[in-house]
């Protein structure tokens, strides 16, 4: 039965941060259907995924939320699933790999650098049974761009197709919210206001702040409020929920 055109309260655990950003919500939704489409071909013709994204943006976190995605969709147990980047791919035999993996998950990243010959040789073995491999493709724009251009034959193999935007201040600091809870923290008012202006600062025209720059500078406040905790009223830094609280003076150099 088609899945319905909108995403699960699970999905939208998984997929956290991601579904607020405008336009993923209705990527990671097709992509789902597609794969879903695919499933009853027992090869890897089609139904397989592109990830692309500037640096450091959560492809690879977005995969790692796809993958437990999909096996619900299509009601898998616990899946094989191999990362793997391209140049380490291009050492390997790969029909081995595909055998290995038949039925679960692999991903290659930084996709550009596949050679011609494991190109071929991949898209071949994508054409016999694979039990339903799903093939999940890695890189930034520019050489995800390239990959699909040097090889159009493998890329109709990549029936969707998910592009992460650069994020907006306010999509980063939701990122935050997130990431500072998974990890047992809490930004508080004046907190958050700090790595807003934090945020802002360092946003730049040609290099844009991202998911990973964020994370170095919530791992970085977190460090130091543990650093502190001896000096400051450990209960004001709990809050009712148990959650460590997080303070302007946190997030200052």
């Amino acid at each position: 039965m088609p899945r319905e055109k909108s995403l699960t309260d699970d999905e939208k655990k998984l997929f956290t941060y991601f579904v607020k950003v405008p336009g993923m919500r209705e990527q990671l939704i097709s992509a789902l259907c597609d794969v879903q489409m695919a499933a009853a071909d027992k090869t890897s013709k089609t139904g397989n995924v592109i990830v692309m994204g500037g640096k450091e943006t959560g492809k690879t976190r977005l995969i790692a939320s796809l993958i437990p995605a999909i096996c619900k969709e299509l009601n898998l147990p616990a899946s094989k699933v191999a990362y793997v980047f391209a140049d380490q791919l291009n050492e390997m035999d790969i029909t081995k790999v595909i055998g290995k993996l038949s039925g679960g998950f692999l991903v290659i990243e930084n996709a550009n650098q596949l050679t011609q010959e494991t190109v071929d040789i991949l898209d071949k073995a994508m054409e016999f049974r694979t039990d339903g491999l799903t093939v999940i493709i890695e890189d930034e724009k520019i050489g995800m761009r390239k990959l699909l251009a040097r090889f159009p034959k493998f890329a109709k193999k990549f029936t969707s197709m998910i592009n992460i935007p650069v994020f907006t201040n306010d999509e980063l600091v939701n990122f935050a919210r997130v990431y500072t809870k998974e990890n047992g923290y809490k930004i508080d008012q004046m907190g958050m206001l700090a790595l807003y202006n934090l945020i802002g600062v360092n946003q730049k025209e040609d290099q844009p702040m991202n998911i990973g720059a964020v994370k170095e500078m919530l791992d970085a406040a977190m460090a130091k409020s543990q650093g502190g905790l001896l000096k400051f009223n450990k209960k004001k830094r709990v809050d009712r929920d148990g959650f460590t609280v997080l303070y302007e003076k946190d997030f200052a150099k």
